[in-house]
């Protein structure tokens, strides 16, 4: 069985967001493992219409509801920022909500539910 790589976000307001759907925009990635997105779905979204990928946020709670399907980005989505964040700016919210996926992420690797992390890029004065 192919591991569960969770992502976590990093600073949604950076280059975070559009990293996670270019990578995940490549079948080559789920024939190696089951990527699992841990952030801000709608930002995602955002992301997906920035970098013109045909790709749809699959918005999930549990690992178990991901469907690990090419074309699919699965998102335990804890729903953290305004559908609005501005990118390229510093964010006392987008530095709180890095710090929450990357947390969500430790949480399910603890319980076995995840077999990896890979982080995002983080902004280390916004998680100040």
């Amino acid at each position: 069985m192919k591991p569960v790589i969770g992502i976590t976000m990093g600073d949604a307001a950076g280059i975070g967001p559009e990293i996670i759907v270019k990578a995940l925009d490549t079948q080559e990635l789920f024939d190696t493992c089951r990527p699992l997105v841990i952030g801000d779905a709608k930002i995602l979204e955002r992301a997906i219409q920035i970098v013109e990928a045909d790709l749809k946020v699959n918005r999930i709670n549990a690992v178990s509801d991901a469907v690990f399907t090419y074309g699919t980005i699965d998102c335990i989505d804890l729903d953290l920022l305004p559908s609005d964040l501005p990118f390229g700016e510093i964010s006392p919210k987008a530095g709180d909500a890095a710090f929450k996926f990357i947390e969500k992420a430790v949480e399910l690797a603890k319980k076995h539910e995840i077999q990896a992390i890979c982080t995002a890029p983080l902004n280390k004065e916004a998680l100040h």
